[in-house]
């Protein structure tokens, strides 16, 4: 299950610094619902906690809610 975050207000700046979603590579609109992907730790010490399985703080890029569902399906339908 994914964590959805509210629809994007028309004041998000995501909606005008040109980020885009890494999966389709669309850009995002006031109303729709994103996720957070976790990139890479944030920190060497975050680094650490990850890999000893312990809760660590992310870099995390913004993906359409829609397109991050359609990922998880595809890989867990293989």
């Amino acid at each position: 299950m994914l964590l959805a975050y509210p629809p994007l207000s028309p004041d998000n700046p995501i909606l005008s610094d040109g980020t885009t979603c890494p999966l389709c590579r669309g850009g995002f609109l006031a109303g729709q619902l994103i996720v957070l992907l976790p990139i890479k730790p944030a920190s060497e010490e975050d680094a650490a906690k990850m890999r000893g399985g312990r809760p660590f703080t992310a870099e995390a890029q913004p993906a359409h809610l829609n397109c991050a569902e359609f990922l998880v399906k595809v890989i867990t339908e293989r």
